[in-house]
């Protein structure tokens, strides 16, 4: 059975999440004060505002100051956040009293240097809003069974919380959830619509409590699998609440189309890893055709090539020239051997036709 596992929400963009055993959630939102706070970097001329969105370079985060992760926040019942350092410092604010900020700010001073617009300082979304990665992101689910084949390329336990996900899930097979793009998952009540794969960053290198960074994580899933995605976006279709061990049941029709209205600065979707069914064709020759239709594989040409991917850390992903590109699939040269189990997790096309 696919169920919940863990539901995190983040208080404080880039600082430590909390636990939560149930929540309900709103149609077009997310989890309630999920990166309802944020501290910004002063870095950015272009300062947020309440219900608006701005960059996440704008604020302070785990990829550029990886210090936070030793440092600590929590959202109370009665809306106040406290912030915590390693030094055993401390202050509050509370939601919805921006006059109550000047504690934090001045905490948050005494840890960071002003950039050239200006100290840092606390900032707050409106309710339903926060401040995420994308304009059309709401919820993060992470596959722990994924998660652990990459702890097992990378040859070092990875906590959950390094993927600072919302939804952590199990039942799946690894890499599972590149399946669902497009798809509605059904949680009692609760309808989410997939949207797309997340690509990880440098924050995923970050060891969780210390903000030490003994490896590139990024870089091995690269080198182990072909790729860097890990997780799938979310969006709130209709309402619910939702507890750990909750069953998630995901629907086989599309009920929209992942490439369609992306937003700003997304990753390419040649690099998104997708399945493929596929059909020797002999002469070294294989046909790889989309394993769910509306979602099909993206469009090439004779000379560009596809990237075999790997689910599990051994053989390098290999680069399958296209031959051929026809309504029924893509027709490729592959040298080395595709696993006995399909589909095959594919991406591309690369390169010039």
């Amino acid at each position: 059975m696919v169920h919940i596992v863990d539901i995190h929400r983040h208080p404080l963009k880039g600082w430590t999440p909390e636990s939560l055993a149930r929540v309900k959630l709103e149609a077009s939102g997310g989890l309630p004060f999920d990166r309802h706070f944020a501290f910004t970097n002063g870095r950015r001329e272009e300062q947020p505002k309440p219900g608006g969105w701005v960059q996440a370079r704008t604020f302070l985060q785990l990829t550029v100051f990886p210090e936070l992760a030793a440092f600590r926040c929590a959202l109370d019942d009665a809306g106040v956040l406290t912030v915590s350092a390693p030094d055993g410092s401390s202050a509050q604010a509370t939601v919805g009293e921006p006059e109550s900020f000047g504690a934090a700010d001045a905490f948050i001073q005494s840890h960071f240097e002003p950039g050239p617009y200006g100290a840092p300082r606390l900032v707050e979304q409106t309710p339903g809003h926060g401040h995420w990665d994308f304009t059309d992101t709401r919820i993060s689910i992470i596959n722990l069974a994924t998660v652990r084949v990459i702890a097992e390329a990378a040859g070092h336990p990875l906590e959950r919380e390094r993927f600072r996900g919302n939804l952590y899930i199990d039942g799946l097979e690894p890499w599972e959830e590149f399946s669902w793009p497009g798809r509605r998952l059904t949680i009692g009540d609760l309808n989410l619509d997939v949207l797309r794969p997340v690509q990880r960053c440098a924050m995923t290198s970050t060891e969780p409590g210390t903000g030490e960074r003994a490896f590139d994580l990024p870089a091995i899933m690269n080198t182990a699998f072909g790729h860097n995605f890990c997780g799938v976006y979310a969006r709130v279709s209709a309402g619910g609440e939702i507890a750990q061990c909750d069953e998630i049941v995901c629907g086989e029709e599309l009920v929209l189309d992942p490439h369609s209205d992306l937003p700003e600065r997304v990753a390419d979707p040649a690099l998104w890893p997708r399945f493929a069914a596929f059909e020797p064709m002999g002469h070294a020759l294989m046909k790889f055709s989309s394993t769910q239709a509306g979602w099909p594989l993206l469009d090439g040409s004779a000379g560009q090539g596809m990237r075999i991917l790997r689910k599990g850390p051994g053989e390098s992903p290999d680069r399958a020239p296209i031959v051929e590109m026809g309504p029924d699939g893509v027709l490729c040269h592959v040298s080395s051997a595709l696993p006995e189990q399909g589909p095959a997790l594919v991406s591309g096309p690369f390169g010039r036709g």
